[in-house]
């Protein structure tokens, strides 16, 4: 099975939900370092379930748009 497949299977059988609860610890950090201002426009490549464009909005974002490989 490829990464995407087995994504694809954890996102549809919600297992998705955890692996962002794993990766929390760690993304915050990063997220907390960009420098992101109210109303700009995010690109987030590789979204994944979109957790980190989540985030982002809540620090005043203006759109963000999330573009990966799975469906």
């Amino acid at each position: 099975m490829s990464v995407r497949e087995e994504f694809d299977d954890w996102a549809a059988s919600g297992r998705d939900r955890g692996m962002e609860d794993r990766h929390w610890h760690t993304a915050k950090h990063v997220l907390a370092r960009m420098p992101v201002e109210p109303g700009d426009v995010v690109l987030d490549l590789g979204t994944g379930s979109g957790y980190a464009l989540r985030a982002l909005r809540e620090r005043g974002i203006g759109r963000g748009y999330g573009l990966d490989g799975a469906p």
